[in-house]
């Protein structure tokens, strides 16, 4: 890719040789050929890089998912696809990384999916007992370990970046889903037949739930805002998180 690059430019700045122009044609059809090539072992190279967060007996280790030999490949592919000004390998990233993280997330929510179920019970709820607890923290993880991934395989300018923000912001729809879900009692099983301390324990986990949320806060904004200044859409849906926590305890 490199020397037919170097071609091109060759044959660009000599168009006093008579066929430079039927050769400059090829050789631009040859450059679209590989780079379309390095796009698909792109994606090929990506769709084998797993969780960027192992869990070992409770603890959450960032790790990277892929090999060295990959994580050289990926960057040479990288550094190519950017000097060509091709930008369809940081759609296939963020595309990638949302679906892996999303699953992450689900598998980590199902392995866990009797105590989301059992959430109220007919027992004075106790503070800090609630499942939601676990996955915040391990959804803090997973966007750790995907900043770590994402510097060690792109380079950083402002449209990886965005891509990295848009992961951030996915990551953080799914999480208030979750929220909302509990909120609405749509992941809890209907056991408690005390009304009143059923009304009772759903404010106490939504209390429990924002004080999760916010031990988390600050932390969670400066992860989505890499210079640790303006605000993007990831930062600001970890704003609507908090206000609709807010809200619903209001109510």
């Amino acid at each position: 890719l490199n020397k037919l690059i170097l071609a091109k430019k060759f044959f660009e700045t000599h168009t006093e040789i008579k066929s430079s122009s039927s050769v400059l044609t090829t050789i631009k059809s040859l450059i679209k050929t590989a780079l379309t090539s390095c796009e698909t072992v792109f994606e090929k190279l990506m769709k084998t890089c797993t969780s960027s967060v192992e869990i070992i007996d409770g603890t959450y280790n960032i790790i990277n998912p892929l090999p060295a030999n990959t994580v050289s490949d990926i960057k040479l592919i990288c550094n190519n696809l950017e000097l060509n000004q091709h930008r369809t390998h940081l759609e296939t990233y963020q595309r990638l990384r949302i679906i892996q993280i999303k699953s992450d997330l689900n598998k980590f929510e199902s392995n866990h999916s009797e105590e989301w179920a059992n959430a109220h019970k007919d027992v004075p709820y106790q503070k800090g007992s609630h499942p939601f607890k676990d996955y915040c923290n391990y959804s803090f993880e997973v966007l750790r370990g995907e900043l770590q991934l994402w510097g060690s395989l792109l380079p950083s300018n402002s449209e990886t970046i965005q891509v990295y923000v848009n992961i951030c912001e996915a990551t953080l729809i799914t999480i208030r889903q979750v929220i909302s879900d509990f909120l609405i009692d749509k992941k809890s099983k209907e056991v408690n037949k005390n009304t009143a301390l059923k009304q009772i324990n759903k404010f106490l986990i939504q209390l429990d739930i924002l004080d999760i949320f916010m031990s988390k806060y600050e932390e969670l904004r400066d992860l989505c805002r890499l210079d640790n200044s303006s605000e993007n859409k990831s930062s600001k849906e970890v704003n609507n998180i908090r206000n609709s926590l807010v809200e619903s305890i209001s109510h």
